[in-house]
C-alpha cells in the first residue's frame, strides 16, 4: 500500500495547523501571568527589574540622575521622573524628587509626611500630592 503525495501534504499541513493552534492557546493563557518589567540601559549593561520589586525612585544628587530603589539593590540611571510615573499606574508621583510603587506602600504617616515601604525604606511626600497618595494607595 502506498501512500500518495497528497495525502502526505495534507497529513502534513494539518500537523502544522494543529502545532500553530497549541502554540497560539499557551500564548493567550501566558500573558495574563507574564510580569511586567522596568528595564534600564546603564552604560554598556542591560538592566531589568520586576515592577513588583521596586519600591520607588528619587532623583540624585548627579544631574539628570534618577536612583531605582528595589528590595535588593539601588540602580543609578539617567532618566525623568516623569516618563517613570507614565509608565505604569502603580507608580505614583509623590513629591518632586519622589515617584513611589504605592503597591509596596506600607504605611503613610500624615503629620511627618513620611512613606515607609515594606522593607522599612522611608521617602518623602509633599503636601500637594498627599492626600492623592493616600486615595490611591487606599484603592489598590
Amino acid at each position: 500500500m502506498t501512500i500518495s503525495l497528497k495525502m502526505i501534504l495534507r497529513i502534513l499541513q494539518q500537523r502544522v495547523i494543529d502545532c500553530i493552534v497549541t502554540a497560539n492557546e499557551r500564548h493567550l493563557s501566558n500573558s495574563g501571568e507574564a510580569k511586567k518589567r522596568f528595564q534600564i540601559k546603564n552604560g554598556d549593561k542591560v538592566i531589568s527589574e520586576d515592577y513588583d520589586n521596586i519600591l520607588f525612585f528619587e532623583t540624585s544628587s548627579k544631574l539628570h540622575k534618577i536612583i531605582m530603589h528595589t528590595d535588593s539593590r539601588q540602580v543609578e540611571f539617567y532618566g525623568k521622573l516623569k516618563e517613570i510615573k507614565e509608565i505604569d499606574d502603580r507608580f505614583y508621583r509623590c513629591h518632586n524628587s519622589f515617584v513611589v510603587n504605592i503597591e509596596n506602600i506600607s504605611a503613610i504617616d500624615k503629620k511627618t509626611r513620611e512613606i515607609t515601604m515594606v522593607n522599612g525604606e522611608v521617602c518623602y511626600s509633599s503636601s500637594r500630592f498627599l492626600n492623592g497618595l493616600q486615595r490611591a494607595w487606599e484603592k489598590k
